[in-house]
Parts: structure tokens; C-alpha cells; sequence
């Protein structure tokens, strides 16, 4: 498999590295290490095998900081709302 400078899997839309018959999702790819988003990205690839396509709204995987309290998040902040120009 090839890797990124970062050593993560390098993965294209679909997830599939450049092993035709090996799709990589979670921690070894691009982005936070989170449960949430290596499931989403698992359930994606079951559907690109099964029907051909499959989407990850990586807007709407939560974020956690397990501190106390614990802190949580979803969805753009407000900075990055107003630097897109997006209302909110």
C-alpha cells in the first residue's frame, strides 16, 4: 500500500488504496482519529460494494475531548461559517 508523508493509507474517494480488492477507513486515513467517523466510513464502503455508491457528511460526525467535563461538538463553527459566508 502507499502511504501519505504522514503515514496514513492513501485512499481514493471510494476508499480503495492502490490494491484494487483493499479499502482502507478510520485512523490509518486522512482526518481525526474517531470512532464515529471510521464507522460512517465503513458503513460508506459496505454500500460502494453493494449499490455503487455511498457518501460520508463528514460535517456531521461529532467531535469529542474526554475531559472533565467532557466537552462535545458538531457541525462548522462560527468562524468557519462566516469565512464561507454561510448564514447561520
Amino acid at each position: 500500500m502507499e502511504l501519505d508523508d504522514r503515514g496514513r493509507v492513501i485512499i481514493d474517494s471510494e476508499y480503495r488504496t492502490k490494491i484494487p480488492h483493499i479499502r482502507c477507513v478510520g485512523d490509518v486515513t486522512f482526518g481525526p482519529m474517531l470512532a464515529h467517523k471510521a464507522e460512517e466510513e465503513a458503513v460508506a464502503v459496505v454500500e460502494y460494494i453493494k449499490k455503487g455508491h455511498g457518501h460520508v457528511n463528514y460535517a456531521a460526525i461529532p467531535s469529542v475531548m474526554y475531559t472533565h467535563p467532557e466537552v462535545a461538538w458538531v457541525g462548522q463553527s462560527e468562524q468557519d461559517l462566516k469565512s464561507q459566508n454561510i448564514p447561520y
